[in-house]
């Protein structure tokens, strides 16, 4: 098995490789096989193609996603820009392992999901892929510890497409659906506006996947608001204005009680 997948990995690398071009007097063409942005489709089969080639590699991780990639995969927007992830492996005392332990590791993955989507004539950014998250987790253990535990207790699998049957190659989960609807209010900023278009969409969003998974209809205002120094955060100062523009998007009252104190 392991002389079948060096095999491959090779041949994949061959196939991959750009032919070296003829000297003429005309310049080359310019290839246009990068775009800014991923849909469902792109994003999934990058994710396949990044896991396959792990799975080559005899590598296994377990990657938690946040952000725009988990509200693409599950359907509540059209396209992102990039992945947001940490591996479970991270630490947050000894992150200078990290690099060497997992982020080099993973791009030949992340590089070869590049090249196949250019292939297809359905392309990826070339940076497809964001790390860092990890940063905020610097030696804060509990709280990443309660992150990766709740990221797995939940266990929400965006992909496990493309990996071998011995657990090698890469699974997806989503982050803590708290932790992004907290995460998806601080970006909006004090001024109670959202930075982006879809801001409050992601956070009814959130909102709504919170509420699926601990079966409730709604969730008062204050315990909402004890979810932000839960996660190290703070709270913004129009958190009121903003919940009730959650609940508008929503069409119901996902949060009750709001108060703007």
């Amino acid at each position: 098995m392991r002389f079948l997948k060096a095999f491959v990995s090779a041949l994949a690398v061959a196939v991959t490789a750009e032919p070296v071009p003829r000297r003429s007097g005309l310049k080359p063409l310019v290839r246009r096989d990068e775009t800014d942005s991923m849909t469902k489709e792109t994003l999934l089969a990058a994710m396949k193609d990044a896991s396959a080639s792990m799975a080559l590699r005899e590598e296994p991780f377990t990657l938690i996603v946040q952000g725009g990639a988990v509200n693409v995969i599950l359907g509540n927007r059209q396209t992102t820009g990039d992945i947001d992830y940490i591996a479970t492996t991270y630490s947050a005392n000894e992150p200078e392992k990290y690099g060497e332990e997992v982020l080099d590791k993973l791009k030949p993955g992340w590089k070869w999901a590049h090249q196949s989507s250019a292939k297809r004539c359905k392309p990826i950014p070339s940076k497809w892929t964001d790390n860092t998250i990890s940063a905020f987790f610097y030696k804060k253990a509990a709280l990443w510890e309660k992150y990766k535990s709740e990221a797995e207790a939940q266990d929400t699998v965006l992909s496990a497409e493309g990996m071998d049957d011995d657990g090698t190659g890469i699974k997806f989960i989503a982050a803590p659906w708290d932790w992004q609807f907290v995460g998806k209010m601080v970006s909006s900023g004090d001024d109670g506006k959202p930075r982006k278009p879809y801001d409050f969409d992601d956070a009814k969003f959130y909102m709504q996947k919170w509420l699926e998974k601990n079966q409730r209809q709604s969730v008062s205002y204050n315990d909402m608001k004890s979810w932000f120094s839960a996660w190290g955060k703070e709270a913004p100062s129009t958190l009121g204005q903003l919940a009730r523009e959650v609940n508008q998007k929503a069409g119901t009252d996902l949060i009750t009680g709001i108060s703007d104190e």
